[in-house]
């Protein structure tokens, strides 16, 4: 089995994350997919980004949610790369790799789901969210685009003695293609029940050369990494060392 290599926030180890040339350095780097975070200016626009408040990224003291898409714009990512658009993105880099959308907010389906089937990438999109909501709502208006339910750390879950049964009732009632599990959860036992249950699990965020190799030899869907470069390095001496 290949195991996807999937760039979170890009090649984001080396590059501002969820900046434009990130996501270009991973398609660079033999990525297989990109993980892009999905939020929402306060004029309604889509962009790439993780945080509701900017001041870790740009170290201004700002709300996402009240300043507008061109102002967003003339900030800087750790003082280097302009933040993009979630359209600009997806024209830039859809048709090159698979992207995975990692939704951070409630209410953005609709628009979302629109700019998807405008550019047509309706086949190359998955959608994820920590959210169970947010994948029951792209379910149900677009059963064709897949999607993955976010979990972990364990410490956050409700019901975490019973964490797989819980996981496991809130991914079939809404019906997700896809797990992605928390790396460092990976010393929780049940975690191995999942996988005989069936899910298509993929692991997140795997940096460490021993860790990699480690979530390689699970035979994941994916392992979604901020350093692609290594990522596909190892894995492609680990499938030479299979054959």
């Amino acid at each position: 089995m290949q195991v996807k290599i999937c760039a979170h926030r890009g090649a984001s180890c080396r590059y501002p994350e969820n900046s434009l040339k990130a996501f270009t350095k991973a398609i660079e780097q033999k990525a297989d997919s990109i993980e892009v975070d999905v939020r929402r200016t306060g004029d309604g626009h889509l962009v790439a980004c993780h945080d509701f408040n900017l001041s870790r990224l740009t170290g201004r003291h700002l709300r996402l949610s009240e300043i507008s898409l061109a102002e967003f714009q003339k900030l800087r990512i750790n003082g280097l790369e302009p933040p993009s658009s979630l359209e600009e993105i997806l024209v830039r880099v859809g048709k090159r790799v698979e992207i995975i959308l990692d939704v951070k907010e409630c209410g953005l389906e609709n628009k979302l789901l629109k700019l998807i089937y405008d550019l047509s990438l309706e086949n190359r999109i998955i959608i994820s969210s920590f959210d169970p909501r947010i994948i029951a709502t792209t379910r149900e208006k677009s059963p064709e685009i897949k999607t993955a339910l976010i979990a972990g750390p364990l410490s956050i879950l409700p019901l975490a003695i019973k964490v797989c049964f819980y996981l496991r009732k809130v991914t079939d009632y809404i019906k997700a293609d896809y797990l992605h599990l928390f790396y460092a959860d990976l010393l929780y036992p049940g975690y191995v029940t999942l996988k005989k249950w069936g899910y298509k699990i993929s692991y997140w965020t795997v940096d460490r050369p021993k860790d990699i190799k480690n979530a390689l030899s699970l035979e994941p869907e994916s392992i979604i990494t901020n350093r692609p470069d290594l990522a596909r390095k190892i894995a492609n001496r680990y499938i030479k060392a299979d054959l």
